[in-house]
């Protein structure tokens, strides 16, 4: 009789139970323990309560990419540094915008939308071809709203920051010199 057979035999009942727990649980709580701890993905930045994550950063990056069109002579780290730096930014005008308490109805997310001319055909606005442009950039039509009221919001923002705007007569004597 062979030695493994001869522990084959004897590892039934209790004591096989007993080495299994002993040797299961251990392993078991390893597995846990590592799911738990990859499955939190660290954020790229943090701008105020609000994560970026770097899968955000790549889909910006992409953006810049697809704008910049077939032209090669870009640094890939610098235009990434470039879209996180945008993220950042658009992050802190909406929270600045949020604390301001501005806000764009859907109405005028849905006039202005109708308004542009890569949807329109013949002069009016053609929803078919609204759908199939935002389907192409895997956007849904809701996303595309909530982007147009940010950059609506952000607009706004910016309009009360430079309507608001002065210089005193040292700063424009300066400005002139």
């Amino acid at each position: 009789m062979s030695m493994l057979q001869n522990i084959r035999e004897r590892a039934q009942g209790i004591m096989a139970w007993v080495m299994l727990i002993v040797v299961g649980v251990p392993f078991v709580m390893w597995g846990i323990q590592n799911y738990i701890e990859t499955g939190k993905e660290k954020p790229a930045a943090v701008v105020g309560d609000r994560e970026i994550f770097d899968r955000d950063v790549s889909r910006a990056y992409e953006r810049l990419v697809g704008e910049m069109g077939s032209s090669p002579d870009y640094d890939e780290k610098e235009l990434r540094r470039a879209a996180l730096d945008q993220l950042v930014s658009e992050e802190v005008i909406s929270q600045n915008a949020d604390g301001m308490k501005l806000a764009v109805s859907d109405d005028e997310a849905r006039e202005l939308i109708q308004t542009l001319p890569y949807f329109q055909v013949a002069g009016q606005f053609d929803k078919e071809k609204y759908r199939t442009s935002l389907a192409s950039q895997g956007m849904t039509p809701e996303q595309f709203v909530a982007k147009i009221k940010r950059g609506l919001v952000t607009q706004q923002l910016e309009q009360s920051v430079l309507g608001s705007a002065f210089a005193t007569p040292a700063e424009i004597s300066t400005l002139l010199r």
